[in-house]
């Protein structure tokens, strides 16, 4: 009989984008407990010094960390580009990020090496994916946007409207001379908007086929397997989310109610003040 440990799994994110990444691990570890964290009272990271997001990252660990989780998923691609480092060496626990998963994807599903990535400036400036791509395969050529307005968009619960098509079209005109087939949504807010994106990409009638790269599956598939070989995955039938949100809480309740299926998990929100 394996061992069991009923511990809940820590989720942070700097705002509503991590609900991305909670759909799927909820699919594929439906007997587990969560803590999800969402910083939305410093959103956006992406326009924040790389001083900041580590500090950031640190403290909303730390909060997951003393509440006895036994695995955190930074599901956020800034915190992950510039704390991810940081904070596995400060906590003697398993913390996943986005960005190794996401690089891998898009690897695997390129078939002409041209890459094509949107995220927030800061993850681009960080240059983690230029280092992630290259090391993969040097001989990938990869374009990288931030795209602030989207993540604010997103936010503020514009997820399948025309406002939001008019922004992702803004963003991807900029590749126009570019022939990408993958498309690298390096933010997990993007992934929110998916079927928007699938519009937009499909009015430019490309000759190609443009494969959009969530890292959400393997990045969980990832923690999955680490909980597995350490005996620590649970056997709790309540699908239950615990959502602590640093600022608005009522905001960030209305996106989820847009996004996450209604397949029986219980929930419960409230205000958290870490500072």
């Amino acid at each position: 009989m394996r061992n069991l440990d009923n511990r809940p799994i820590g989720v942070f994110d700097s705002g509503v984008g991590g609900l991305s990444v909670l759909k799927k691990v909820v699919e594929v570890l439906p007997e587990e407990e969560y803590i999800y964290v969402g910083d939305t009272k410093r959103l956006p990271y992406g326009e924040k010094t790389p001083e900041e997001i580590k500090k950031y990252t640190a403290e909303c660990v730390e909060y997951l960390y003393n509440r006895n989780v036994k695995a955190i998923i930074i599901a956020c691609n800034t915190a992950s580009s510039y704390g991810l480092e940081y904070v596995k060496e400060l906590f003697d626990i398993p913390i996943v990020g986005v960005v190794d998963h996401a690089s891998m994807d898009a690897i695997e599903l390129t078939k002409n090496k041209n890459i094509a990535l949107l995220a927030t400036e800061a993850t681009v400036n960080s240059g983690i994916y230029n280092r992630y791509i290259d090391k993969l395969d040097p001989e990938v050529t990869l374009r990288s946007l931030g795209a602030p307005d989207l993540v604010i968009a997103i936010e503020e619960s514009h997820l399948d409207d025309e406002h939001i098509e008019k922004i992702i079209k803004g963003y991807l005109d900029e590749f126009n001379s570019f022939e990408y087939d993958t498309l690298v949504l390096a933010c997990t807010h993007f992934p929110l908007a998916r079927d928007a994106f699938k519009r937009v990409i499909k009015s430019y009638n490309y000759d190609r086929k443009i494969r959009l790269v969530d890292p959400a599956f393997t990045t969980v598939q990832s923690l999955k397997d680490i909980l597995a070989e350490k005996n620590q995955l649970g056997n709790l039938n309540t699908k239950k989310v615990e959502f602590l949100i640093t600022d608005d809480v009522d905001k960030f309740k209305k996106v989820f109610n847009n996004t996450f299926p209604k397949n029986g998990v219980v929930t419960s929100f409230e205000e958290l003040n870490i500072y």
